[in-house]
């Protein structure tokens, strides 16, 4: 089919189905509307073409050009894009459902509000990509390269981020929850009012991070680094912290409810209002905490070591201590165990 064949059917508002165009040069045609299905276009170049709510249904689009292209509100359904290039395209409510990406060059293209639900983005280059709203529902993004990209309110659920790099990546009421996150480094970076609910982060490198208002609600974070971050009212119920470093971390009116923290090194950290309530704290460091009216309700802190920790009207109500260490701590200033609501939570159970 030859380009003017091919305008000629996009004219007349055919489907243009099952055509070789390999290698074509369909460079800055008006290709607005048009419709393909189950094309073979390998390596052809769309440099330059309108391609504004085209249809690209079961093709074949390997090594494909479309860089700097206007593809928003594309329909890219199963597509076969290994290698496509689509650096600095813009692909704005783009649908890529089902697509096949590995090593796509997408980067500086805008993704805002795109889907890319169960893609394969293998390899693929995110570099100072705009995914804005964008949506990664159980996308494989094993090895994705995401340096630098706007992920702002991005979607990543039960995507697999294996691999990974989130180095510099904007992450503000981002979603990333169920994924694995496994050793990645966010030292630094910025978190900020996310859900990363049921993911896995153990051996990350979160030092010095802004997490503020994050939710890390049963979220594995087994010897991972939390030094020095500022997790103001971060949640992390029942999330289990096993062996980590929150040393110097703000943590004030951040919630631990039922986690586990044993041996997790809390030293320094402020726990101001923090509610601690149920935590397993076995074998945990909190020498010098500030835990000023922090809740430790029923929490286990045996072998715990909270030497030197202001304790100023928290609660230690029904606590289990054996071999905690207090001294220096300013125990008597904190609300033992209430008998009368002890006696009333031994009736209900």
């Amino acid at each position: 089919m030859t380009r003017n064949e091919l305008m000629a059917a996009v004219g007349r508002d055919e489907t243009i189905e099952g055509v070789d165009l390999s290698g074509a040069d369909l460079t800055h045609l008006d290709l607005i509307g048009a419709r393909f299905r189950r094309c073979i276009l390998r390596g052809t170049n769309f440099r330059g073409a309108s391609v504004v709510r085209t249809g690209f249904q079961e093709c074949d689009l390997h090594g494909a050009i479309f860089a700097g292209c206007d593809l928003s509100q594309v329909l890219w359904w199963h597509m076969e894009l290994p290698g496509v290039d689509l650096s600095g395209a813009k692909l704005e409510k783009a649908v890529l459902s089902h697509g096949k990406l590995p090593g796509a060059n997408l980067e500086g293209a805008d993704l805002s509000r795109a889907v890319l639900d169960n893609a394969d983005l293998s390899g693929a280059r995110f570099i100072k990509t705009n995914c804005f709203r964008a949506v990664f529902y159980k996308a494989v993004c094993r090895k994705t390269e995401f340096a630098g990209a706007d992920l702002n309110r991005a979607v990543f659920f039960e995507a697999d981020m294996t691999g990974a790099g989130l180095s510099g990546a904007l992450l503000h009421k981002t979603v990333l929850r169920d994924c694995d996150l496994s050793g990645q480094n966010f030292a630094g970076g910025r978190i900020h009012m996310s859900q990363l609910g049921g993911s896995t982060l153990d051996g990350c490198d979160l030092s010095h991070a802004d997490l503020r208002q994050t939710n890390f609600m049963q979220v594995k974070l087994r010897n991972a680094s939390l030094k020095g971050i500022s997790g103001y009212a971060a949640v992390f119920y029942e999330a289990d912290l096993t062996g980590s470093v929150l040393g110097e971390a703000d943590l004030k009116q951040a919630s631990f409810t039922n986690a586990i923290c044993k041996r997790a090194d809390f030293s320094g950290a402020n726990l101001e209002l923090a509610q601690l309530d149920g935590a397993d704290l076995t074998g945990a460091v909190l020498r010098g905490c500030n835990l000023t009216h922090a809740n430790l309700s029923h929490a286990n802190l045996s072998g715990a070591d909270i030497s030197g920790a202001n304790l100023y009207w928290a609660k230690l109500h029904r606590i289990v201590e054996d071999h905690t260490k207090w001294e220096g701590a300013s125990r008597s200033l904190a609300k033992e165990t209430d008998q009368e609501l002890a006696e009333a939570e031994d009736h209900s159970s």
